[in-house]
């Protein structure tokens, strides 16, 4: 078995929330990037889809 190390008891000052605004921020944009880009290929694939429905409904008539 292996022993643990003693953690620390002095822990590090607490950083202030504006520091973390930049980061929360860039977060955010990410996030949202990323749901648009999403959003995008979603509808691009069910234009496609929809189509080439149409396209085999046309050819099948």
């Amino acid at each position: 078995m292996t022993t643990r190390k003693p953690v620390s008891s002095t822990a590090a000052p607490p950083i202030p929330a504006a520091a973390y605004a930049g980061v929360h921020e860039g977060i955010v944009a990410l996030v949202q990037g990323a749901r648009q880009a999403a959003a995008r290929s979603v509808n691009a694939l069910m234009t496609s889809t929809y189509w080439e429905i149409g396209r085999r409904i046309v050819e099948a008539e």
